[in-house]
């Protein structure tokens, strides 16, 4: 069997072992299904494999390193996180991980991939500063990396610093950089939360004068029990320093 295509078939469970005797197979598509568990192994033995899509499917785990393996795979389609062995497929042509969980840095390996000309990373849950525009990396817009808002550098507009670094969403801190807070901005969006509460309280208190007459007893309340309180201390301070 040269070609397979097993998507959009609603299947469940694990990917069935009997797939590992597909030796031959160039077109290998289960996309579009509810398979779980890892992606298996045996996989990345599939020497003549030049297409593998996996998306859409509720695999755990990370991208299994044995898929890097597949040095002559023209395109791969999954969900997991992205290995930086990726740069040994010399001869994909196409890498598409749209809107597949990813997490994690996207390695600057991955500019050794000279033949790739479609790349998108879109809508994962990627951070930190993405490769160099090189080589074919040069051509690809902001328009593969969008959905990711903790990535940052060229082609997109948000800037990375120099000395922060990156915070991996499973915790781990990375060695990359992470993008600029502009604490102007910050300090003046904390103000105007605060103008705006105020603003709205005063606003309530102006149209409901029930709640106008029961904020009014309360603040006397208080009043009074802070002066009785202070008046109380005072008293028996200088008590004390009468004896």
């Amino acid at each position: 069997m040269k070609h397979l295509n097993l998507g959009s078939n609603r299947f469940t469970r694990s990917i069935p072992n009997v797939f590992r005797s597909l030796t031959r197979v160039l077109t290998l598509d289960i996309g579009n299904n509810s398979f779980s568990g890892r992606i298996p192994e045996f996989l990345g033995n599939l020497s003549d494999l030049r297409i593998l899509i996996l998306r859409e499917n509720n695999f755990s785990g990370s991208i299994l390193k044995q898929l890097c393996q597949l040095s002559d795979v023209s395109l791969i389609d999954l969900s997991g996180t992205i290995p930086m062995q990726f740069s040994n497929l010399e001869n994909i042509e196409s890498l598409d991980l749209y809107y597949n969980g990813l997490s994690g840095k996207v390695p600057s390996e991955l500019i050794k991939l000279n033949y790739v000309a479609y790349f998108d990373v879109s809508y994962n849950n990627l951070s930190g500063k993405l490769p160099d525009m090189k080589a074919q990396f040069s051509t690809f817009t902001n328009e593969s990396y969008k959905g990711n808002p903790l990535l940052c550098g060229p082609p997109l507009e948000k800037k990375c610093t120099s000395t922060s670094q990156v915070i991996d969403p499973s915790g781990k801190e990375g060695t990359g950089n992470w993008y600029d807070i502009d604490m102007v901005s910050f300090y003046g969006s904390c103000g105007a939360t605060w103008v705006v509460f105020l603003l709205g309280f005063v606003g309530v208190l102006y149209i409901n004068p029930y709640w106008r007459r029961r904020w009014l007893d309360l603040a006397e309340e208080c009043m009074y029990t802070c002066y009785y309180f202070i008046d109380d201390s005072a008293r028996k301070l200088s008590t004390l320093f009468r004896r």
